[in-house]
């Protein structure tokens, strides 16, 4: 494709340069700029260009304001700008011209999971509401955006453009795994609350890399979500670069992402081969082997497995959570039909509780529902949980004879998503705008 040529290339050299050397937050915020500005040069298109940038936007959680929208109880922000608020009103202002748009019924329900969001609030009107509708909100506008925006020749550009922000990510996590710590880039979001990096609650040892994310595990889901588009390229590079992913995904010690990441790379592996490439195909696997035996051997691996009996301890990390899926339950039985609103668990949860899950008064994000639709159901009842199972069911079903290579791995990605979406929190925060990009590139036509 012609947008993808010389421009398009030195705009994402000097971004990720940007975003790796970045002393403050305006050259941060600035590099997207940057990056829009070439890709116009590239595209000679501003709708397009902003829709390149929104997309590798959605993955920053650099933010600023974040301290005027603390949610109560305090574990954090409900609501903060990014350079993905920034660019969605920029694309959004450029899209206004567009008169003529064709509708699914995907998009209207995107829209309908809003406004039952909107709706709660003035039912039970709370700043933790407001500041999910917030979030929420710009997703949705987001996703609406690239609907309108993408179309079929833009598949040749997107897998470029994830595997780009792939790299990227793999190279901050493997310096952060030799390093053995953060390594104080901007980018590294959980520098702001763990400026020593994160460990396991098992472990209290054993650092987990968290790339430019807030916690490993989330770290995981871009990695588990955007590894698919490595098995477009064939060459020794990008075999290098899978080995690499093992190596990072390895050291989130996200053991479910393990499982999944396997699962994956073992399924793109065997459906991805090619009869003209098998020399370079067993290359692969034998640096997959390789790799496999030396995490085989290492301490840190048999260190997280030996506490696995740790982590179902009352209050161990699965212990926490069986708690924290009886509160919600508890919430859910009280309130079927709207919950108790966006963001509201912990503060509904904690006036009367019916587990110990807060004997010591204090608060924290791994207290929080660790399921997806479980989450959904006790904070928007079961009707917001029937809108959002139709809109993910939706976009499986209209994209179930998908033919573009693109959009297959697209779909083996959104598969992992939904699966690791049932283990952690996931709601309205910033990797749900992943579901929902995978979402938007599925359903192009």
């Amino acid at each position: 494709m012609k947008a993808v040529n010389k421009y398009f290339f030195i705009g994402l050299i000097l971004f990720y340069l940007l975003q790796w050397f970045s002393p403050n937050k305006p050259i941060y915020f600035a590099s997207y700029a940057l990056l829009a500005f070439f890709f116009y040069l590239a595209s000679k298109d501003i709708v397009r260009s902003l829709a390149y940038t929104l997309i590798l936007s959605l993955f920053s959680e650099t933010t600023f304001a974040s301290s005027l929208f603390k949610l109560d109880p305090d574990i954090g922000a409900g609501y903060f700008i990014t350079p993905f608020t920034v660019v969605t009103f920029l694309l959004l202002v450029s899209s206004i011209r567009r008169t003529t748009v064709a509708v699914s019924s995907i998009d209207w329900l995107a829209v309908a999971f809003l406004l039952w969001n909107s709706f709660l609030f003035f039912l039970r009107p709370h700043p933790n509401t407001l500041y999910g509708i917030m979030s929420l909100g710009e997703m949705t506008i987001a996703f609406l955006l690239l609907r309108i925006s993408l179309g079929k020749k833009d598949l040749f550009v997107l897998p470029v453009l994830l595997v780009s922000m792939l790299l990227f990510q793999l190279a901050v996590g493997l310096v952060q795994f030799l390093a053995g710590g953060n390594i104080g880039l901007l980018a590294e979001s959980v520098s702001i609350e763990f400026p020593f990096g994160l460990t396991a609650i098992e472990e209290e040892q054993l650092y987990r890399i968290s790339g430019i994310s807030g916690h490993p595990n989330m770290f995981a889901v871009s990695l588990l979500t955007l590894v698919p588009y490595l098995f477009l390229y064939r060459n020794w590079i990008f075999q290098i670069v899978k080995f690499l992913w093992v190596i990072v995904i390895f050291a989130t010690y996200s053991r479910l992402a393990w499982v999944i990441g396997a699962a994956q790379f073992l399924y793109l592996a065997l459906t991805q081969k090619s009869a003209g490439r098998i020399k370079l195909f067993s290359a692969g696997i034998i640096a997959v082997i390789s790799l496999a035996i030396f995490i085989i051997i290492s301490p840190s691996l048999f260190t997280r497995f030996e506490t696995i009996p740790e982590a179902f301890d009352e209050y161990g990390s699965v212990g926490i959570r069986k708690k924290s899926a009886a509160e919600a339950w508890n919430l859910f039985v009280q309130s079927p039909l709207i919950g108790v609103g966006p963001n509201m668990f912990l503060a509904a949860s904690s006036e009367s509780p019916v587990t110990d899950l807060f004997r010591f008064g204090q608060f924290s994000p791994s207290q929080k529902i660790h399921n997806l639709f479980l989450e959904i159901a006790a904070e928007t009842g079961i009707v917001g949980l029937l809108i959002f199972l139709s809109f993910v069911s939706g976009v499986l079903y209209l994209t179930r004879k998908v033919n573009s290579k693109v959009q297959v791995l697209t779909r083996i990605a959104f598969i992992g998503y939904l699966i690791f979406a049932q283990f952690h929190p996931l709601f309205l925060i910033p990797q749900l705008r992943i579901l929902y990009l995978l979402s938007a590139i599925m359903m192009i036509r």
